[in-house]
């Protein structure tokens, strides 16, 4: 079989992606994606903006200062989700902070940022995707990060943030050191995952970041940035529906290609369920796509989506899976 065209070898495959996914977000999502979302987690949306108001915090600062967490740790285990703010390149930043009860504030915890989509916000990812459920589970620090004007700067989508020439990349960097400043993290144990316009920028922060995340996951996206050259291998994994309209599945496989191409991977692969994984790859790492027929533009494993078909958490979890692969790997 020969490989998909990718962003790498195919700048016109590439400039198909790209296009296919700006007319799927402009055509199925935005802004009903929003607006179906905000009407249906209902209840779950609310306590979760009750819990954030009531923790609340200024915004006139800059990022704190990376590694005090661990010596003077502000955000105590048990907190929902804290929205923190401050500024970063002349723009008030926000996102949210959940640390589970079970986290040791002396010992360092993992923490994983997870994006929202195109036109959704990060508590509606958070009530969304019930990633909190998992981390609790894990005792894993999540930070959920709130898009400028709803858009992702993931290299050639999403407007307005690429038109505005907005620093996501610098954001999340920025995001992490401030985490890093409430509470204990390990600077090893450092993880990226989106859906849809947050999963294109995942993809970025694993050409552009791999010196800060230790591996990253990509759910209903894919890779829209031309040049892509990461300074170092790093593990990838892919969940994608073949149903999906937004995000075609045939981009999830062109993405999971140039992953490969990116990390050296040889042709053996293993099978885990509805995932494959190349386990030939440079430095110990591994890519892989995880697939679900019949899936619609979703976050699998939750049967509440705005596109149609999803999983049920017993057939497919991506939180499972998400989990599971970044526990299998450190930042060196």
């Amino acid at each position: 079989m020969q490989p998909i065209p990718t962003s790498r070898t195919s700048p016109r495959m590439h400039a198909w992606h790209d296009e296919a996914l700006r007319s799927g977000l402009a055509r199925r999502s935005e802004p009903q994606h929003g607006r179906w979302l905000r009407a249906a987690l209902g209840s779950t949306l609310a306590f979760a903006l009750l819990g954030a108001g009531c923790l609340g915090i200024g915004t006139s600062r800059p990022p704190g200062p990376a590694g005090s967490g661990c010596i003077d740790p502000k955000v105590e285990a048990g907190t929902l989700a804290k929205r923190i703010r401050f500024e970063h390149q002349g723009r008030t930043r926000t996102y949210y902070l959940h640390v589970p009860k079970g986290v040791d504030p002396a010992r360092p915890s993992s923490l994983v940022l997870n994006f929202h989509g195109r036109n959704s916000s990060a508590l509606e990812q958070l009530a969304y995707t019930q990633f909190n459920v998992t981390a609790d589970a894990r005792n894993v620090v999540v930070a959920y990060p709130e898009a400028v004007d709803a858009a992702w700067n993931g290299g050639d989508c999403c407007e307005p943030a690429v038109g505005d020439g907005i620093d996501d990349v610098g954001f999340a960097r920025a995001v992490v050191q401030d985490v890093s400043s409430q509470v204990c993290v390990d600077s090893k144990r450092i993880y990226a995952a989106g859906f849809s316009n947050g999963a294109v920028l995942t993809h970025r922060l694993a050409c552009e970041a791999p010196d800060l995340f230790a591996a990253a996951a990509s759910v209903a996206g894919g890779l829209l940035l031309q040049g892509c050259s990461p300074k170092r291998a790093i593990p990838m994994l892919s969940i994608h529906g073949t149903a999906d309209e937004v995000v075609l599945f045939s981009i999830a496989q062109g993405s999971t290609r140039s992953w490969q191409a990116f990390n050296g991977c040889g042709p053996r692969e293993r099978t885990e369920g509805r995932c494959v994984f190349n386990a030939e790859c440079r430095d110990e790492t591994e890519v892989g796509l995880c697939t679900l027929p019949d899936v619609d533009h979703c976050w699998p494993g939750q049967a509440l989506c705005p596109f149609g078909r999803s999983t049920s958490p017993l057939d497919f979890s991506s939180n499972v899976e998400i989990m599971r692969f970044f526990e299998r790997h450190t930042r060196d």
